[in-house]
């Protein structure tokens, strides 16, 4: 089973911004199974494994990379 967060990431710019923040959420968190990104609008979906990740370890994950997540409600 799969649960979704929606992220706002700030600090986005260009396509390697967006590639550097995928591979954040990936990279530390081995439950996750999608990232969808959209740079226009600062959107980030994340799909991950119900009970394996955490909206606060997928935040600090980005926020290690460099930009400044926020949860959506």
């Amino acid at each position: 089973m799969t649960e979704q967060l929606l992220l706002e990431v700030e600090g986005m710019h260009c396509q390697g911004c967006v590639n550097a923040v995928r591979r954040a959420v990936l990279e530390n968190n081995e439950s996750v199974r999608e990232v969808d990104i959209e740079l226009g609008t600062g959107r980030v979906a994340v799909s991950f494994e119900t009970g394996k990740a955490d909206a606060g370890s997928i935040v600090k994950a980005i926020s290690a990379a460099g930009y400044k997540a926020s949860v959506r409600d």
